[in-house]
């Protein structure tokens, strides 16, 4: 007999399984607020703020978690009555979640209403809550002057999860942009969104590329203009639109009428948002106008002090990029050389070490990165010192998506493999860029990449031909030479696994996990024709797309098979690998694939079956569904299974940041010592006697292992949450 669930497993499984991705409608390109959240997902967002924020955040984080959108009254009423506060009607509500989810009292901070109004500002400041102005019909208030209407706030599970990885974006900003760039990020992330004018008042030294490296990010999307649009939830919008298509309609909608209401809601959300990116820019001619018309009103003649910092600096295209102030006549031409002169000695001297950039690279080292389409839009565009910008996180966790891709290229294949593979992945971005489009993580296949440009933009210092076997191209028909050209048609030929029979004549279903993971191709072929042939005789398309979503499943399969062997053994693990590879078996059969006893196969099962990661089909051979007259198939459910390990990866993020509080807390007031100014004056080192130093040591070491480690399974579950796959 199969083995029984019992309610609250199936109630689980069942709050647990996973609704319509909406990434595509929100401004970061992450998933809706409205998506289930797991008890465990939502305990980690109550941690993170606990840490970033401190307890009156954590308390007014932990209602909104509970109870979803709330006004500012219903709010203040949960959270200073604390039986009101500490049932749960929000999306996770069940008895199991209302008994075992925190409570606003465990936090042992009963704020004042003023402190609850500030810290929802403060929340807001960050991109945590969502907030939206109705009327008493459900339509949207746009403007601040018009009254009436009641604040609903709502909060992003998702925005709060991002922030564990903020080390990471400014460790990219660092590679890609330098001290200054890394310093820009740094005080976006530090304030939630900031105008631009703060940004360059606030920076310590602003240099003659500050602005074109402003607008270079809000170009290329690492910046994004923050709007009433970023601000308002993408669930409430949907509704709010619905509601006006309704109103506009005449009769009662029919189900064609609502598909078409839906259909044209999404659409005018996602033009919206798209229209919204163009904003925080302006073109040079209008700006110069502008600028023109104000500074001939001012006053008779006056010449503007070199001190003084304009919107509009520079008139013709090479300067524009260097960002000097304007000036007239004489003044503006020797500025122009000067900057001309800076600019070719950083070209000169910038060199790159240990994949960090230098001080003199930093400057310029960015710009000659850039494409002759990048170039070009930076000359006719300069950034608009009114806006407020916001880091787009969906830009940056690009780079973590190419950086594990790259990795595990490096790991099936070799190091040239995985160079030529990340080569396609840039230049695949680029083309997007140059579409006017940013490239997403939830994006399934890349741009097509012409295998002819892809050639000339490969280094010359990089061996191709090291990735092969010294006998890999020996007797070749004409016995002819092996060009560079030949050996990235060979690895391209092998990521695409052209001579595999089974990948090139089935089309597996792309939501089935087993049957991509098992013929996973890191290439598609860019079109039918194969005009190209590889010195080996494998024909290949003059392009090449990336997909993405083939790595993703290969990577979330692999993520899968290791933490069922690390938490149930070996048996389990050799059942996993049977089932992904047969389908649907029964007991029986398992044990025979799999070598194992009956009594251990069906002890496996059970053991699977009750956490949730395979499931149990029934096949009746009669009428009556006698289950001795029954075959019971066993399969693996991927979607639970995938979200069992990332509930586990949640809970044990969550560990570990209350252990990592723990250390602190043991160890703050030798913290707090080594904080004050007249110790960090003196020295450290003489100030602590021997046993404070060897206590300092190993707080350090511990804080150091714990973060580690958060950030190792933190990525492990980034890659489950956003990943396309």
């Amino acid at each position: 007999m199969p083995p029984k669930k019992s309610a609250a497993e199936a109630g689980e499984a069942t709050d647990d399984a996973p609704l319509e991705d909406e990434a595509a409608l929100h401004p970061d390109g992450m998933s809706s607020s409205r998506t289930t959240h797991s008890r465990e997902k939502l305990r980690l967002c109550e941690q993170i703020v606990l840490d970033h924020f401190g307890p009156v955040a954590a308390n007014v984080a932990s209602v909104l978690l509970q109870r979803g959108r709330l006004s500012l009254n219903e709010l203040q009423r949960f959270i200073l009555s604390p039986e009101a506060g500490a049932g749960s009607t929000g999306p996770t509500s069940s008895s199991s979640a209302s008994s075992s989810a925190p409570s606003t009292s465990q936090y042992a901070v009963q704020p004042q209403k003023t402190q609850i109004l500030h810290t929802i500002l403060t929340l807001v400041q960050h991109n945590l809550l969502y907030h939206i102005r109705l009327d008493a019909d459900g339509s949207i208030i746009r403007s601040h002057e018009e009254p009436g209407g009641i604040e609903y706030f709502e909060i992003n599970p998702e925005a709060i999860l991002i922030r564990n990885r903020f080390g990471s974006f400014m460790e990219t900003a660092e590679k890609l942009w330098g001290e200054e760039g890394l310093a820009i990020i740094r005080m976006i992330l530090l304030h939630g969104k900031l105008q631009v004018s703060d940004i360059l008042s606030q920076l310590p030294a602003i240099s003659p590329y500050t602005r074109p490296l402003l607008t270079y990010m809000l170009l290329s999307a690492y910046l994004i203009p923050s709007s009433f649009l970023t601000s308002v939830s993408p669930h409430e919008l949907t509704i709010a639109y619905t509601l006006e298509e309704k109103k506009g309609h005449k009769g009662v909608p029919g189900p064609k009428d609502l598909r078409d209401i839906d259909g044209k809601v999404k659409s005018r959300i996602i033009e919206e948002r798209a229209a919204n990116r163009g904003t925080g820019v302006r073109s040079r001619t209008s700006a110069d106008s502008s600028e023109a018309r104000a500074s001939s009103s001012k006053s008779n003649g006056k010449k503007r002090s070199s001190n003084s910092a304009p919107k509009v600096q520079v008139r013709n295209k090479r300067p524009a990029l260097d960002g000097s102030d304007s000036d007239s006549g004489d003044d503006r031409k020797r500025k122009r050389s000067e900057d001309d002169d800076d600019e070719k000695r950083a070209r000169r001297h910038g060199s790159k070490t240990n994949g960090h950039v230098s001080k003199d690279q930093a400057k310029v080292g960015w710009m000659e990165a850039l494409t002759d389409f990048e170039k070009e839009r930076l000359d006719e565009i300069i950034v608009d010192e009114d806006t407020f910008v916001r880091v787009n996180y969906d830009r940056f966790d690009v780079h973590i998506r190419n950086e594990l891709l790259a990795e595990l290229v490096h790991n099936h294949f070799n190091k040239e493999a995985a160079h030529v593979y990340m080569k396609i992945v840039e230049a695949a971005d680029a083309r997007k860029i140059e579409n006017e489009m940013w490239p997403s993580v939830a994006d399934s296949r890349g741009e097509p990449v012409s295998l002819h440009l892809l050639a000339a933009s490969l280094p010359q210092s990089l061996n191709l031909k090291g990735g092969f076997h010294r006998s890999a191209f020996e007797n070749l028909n004409n016995g002819r030479k092996v060009t560079r050209f030949d050996c990235i048609c060979e690895y391209v030929a092998l990521l695409s696994r052209t001579e595999d029979t089974i990948t090139r004549n089935t089309r597996p279903n792309p939501r089935d996990l087993a049957a991509v993971t098992s013929a996973a191709r890191y290439i598609l072929p860019g079109s039918n024709s194969n005009d190209l042939m590889t010195p080996t005789g494998s024909r290949l398309s003059g392009s090449a797309i990336v997909d993405y979503s083939a790595a993703a499943r290969k990577m979330k399969w692999n993520m899968l098979k290791q933490t069922v062997e690390r938490v149930f053994g070996e048996n389990e693990g050799k059942v996993m690998g049977v089932l992904r590879r047969e389908g649907k078996l029964e007991e029986k059969q398992i044990h025979k694939l799999a070598l194992m006893t009956l009594h251990e196969t069906r002890e496996a099962c059970n053991k699977l079956f009750s956490a949730s990661v395979i499931a149990l089909q029934e096949v009746p051979k009669s009428a009556d569904r006698n289950p001795q007259r029954t075959f019971f198939l066993y399969y693996i459910d991927y979607p639970r299974a995938l979200s069992w390990l990332s509930d586990r990866l949640h809970r044990t993020q969550a560990r570990l940041a209350q252990r990592r509080a723990k250390e602190r807390e043991k160890a703050k007031v030798l913290l707090a010592k080594i904080e004050r100014t007249d110790v960090q004056s003196e020295g450290v080192e003489k100030v602590l006697s021997q046993s404070e130093k060897e206590r300092l040591e190993d707080c350090r070491m511990r804080l150091k292992l714990l973060t580690v480690q958060l950030a190792r399974v933190e990525r492990e579950s980034w890659v489950l949450a956003r990943m396309g796959g």
